[in-house]
């Protein structure tokens, strides 16, 4: 074992460019290792550096000693295999981080580093700018990539197989692989793209080749209308309608923040008129849209991505819908709607979409010109015939009879 010093096997020196660097001897094999320090801009970072690069081979020491730790120097990608078949990361989980080391298998050959032991601090910072630079991911998508690759690197260091990493040194908030804050931005649809949108959606269905379970217009509709997120919309189950208390019930087994949500539609009459129109040709299915004739299934996030995509590309829909942008856009109008709930309008949408009043206030309030006569969420986006239209559509003339008398009493 070296000698003990303030930083056991660790030195640091400096070039005479003026970079610093550190040297240890592997534990292992007990050469020389040497690695690049010069991001490092003071002495205290430097000396944090090296207090933690000792501590990381006093552990390694000890497990050699113990009989624990053992060389043997594998490739990256049988590692990888091996951290993908830990009981503890179940299917999901390594269905989810397989394609990501995958991507970090393929670079590192690029590079000629074929052994783990090989991997060096350079080698993580170079595969962090490639994701930020060359695969264009969402912020979101970027942090997943980068904290399942830290924690693949941080296990491989306690399994011994010791890549020359600090893994002190990848996650935190000055880390190599630190996150990055994600700058979220909600997006609403003006009354203009609304109508556009529904247009395209009425458009699309009443092409001949799309069957009844396939139209867009529905769906579409009925989130504009109740601000659901699209799991919940897609998966919307008819014991969770409740038409002659005019209610959707959505319990927390189906919601994201795991609370039940009441979704009144007292506020949207085409909605209930729509729900009926569905539920006269829903054929038994326990699915307000099911993706088969059968109905055992709904709508799936695949078969919706591309009816968005269609929507777009084919029948000029608003460039960027999405589904959940007609949730923001439900949440703006009633945010926005002083005819239809008085001062409590910025409560009422947080509660319909389960946020809480600070995030409805900051992304929905004054998102939304609402006339100032709205006393339904059809008359905020200005979309009440375009709603009984496809009400019509759905169900036949006498649906749109019903919707008419509906939208009258509302506002009467």
């Amino acid at each position: 074992m070296p000698k003990i010093t303030k930083h056991p096997g660790v030195s640091i020196f400096q070039k005479s460019d003026g970079r610093h660097v550190g040297r240890w001897r592997d534990p292992f094999t007990n050469k020389t290792q040497q690695e690049s320090i010069a991001h490092l801009g003071s002495k205290a970072e430097r000396e944090t550096w090296a207090k933690n690069k000792s501590k990381e081979l006093l552990l390694t020491w000890a497990a050699i000693d113990t009989g624990v730790a053992a060389q043997s120097r594998k490739t990256v990608a049988a590692v990888v295999e091996e951290f993908l078949k830990r009981p503890e990361l179940g299917e999901v989980g390594r269905l989810s981080q397989k394609p990501v080391l995958d991507v970090l298998v393929g670079f590192l050959a690029q590079r000629h580093v074929h052994d783990m032991q090989d991997i060096r601090v350079e080698h993580v910072r170079a595969f962090r700018d490639h994701v930020d630079r060359n695969l264009g991911l969402m912020i979101s998508t970027r942090n997943r990539y980068l904290g399942v690759v830290a924690k693949f690197v941080r296990w491989s260091i306690i399994e011994g197989l010791n890549p020359g990493v600090n893994g002190m040194l990848l996650g935190g908030r000055d880390g190599i692989l630190k996150r990055v804050k994600e700058n979220v931005e909600i997006r609403t649809l003006q009354p203009k793209e609304v109508r556009q949108l529904l247009e395209s959606c009425i458009a699309h269905d009443a092409d001949a080749d799309v069957p009844d379970r396939e139209q867009a217009s529905p769906l579409v509709l009925l989130t504009l209308l109740t601000g659901m997120r699209s799991e919940e919309v897609r998966g919307l189950r008819w014991s969770e309608v409740d038409l002659d208390d005019r209610e959707i019930r959505l319990p927390k087994e189906r919601v994201k923040t795991s609370r039940s949500r009441t979704l009144s539609l007292d506020i949207c009459p085409s909605a209930i008129e729509l729900l009926r129109a569905l539920r006269a040709r829903s054929f038994g299915s326990r699915f307000v849209f099911p993706s088969s004739r059968k109905g055992e299934t709904y709508f799936g996030k695949s078969a919706i991505n591309e009816l968005t995509q269609r929507l777009v590309k084919v029948y000029d829909a608003p460039a960027g819908f999405s589904i959940k942008l007609c949730r923001s856009t439900c949440g703006s109008a009633m945010a926005n709607a002083q005819r239809m709930f008085g001062d409590s309008s910025v409560f009422q949408a947080a509660k319909r979409l389960g946020h809480t009043v600070q995030v409805a206030q900051k992304h929905y309030w004054q998102q939304l010109k609402v006339p100032a006569g709205a006393r339904t969420i059809e008359q905020a986006l200005g979309i009440e015939d375009l709603a009984e239209q496809i009400v019509a559509l759905a169900g036949g003339a006498a649906a749109k009879k019903r919707t008419v008398a509906a939208r009258k009493a509302a506002v009467g």
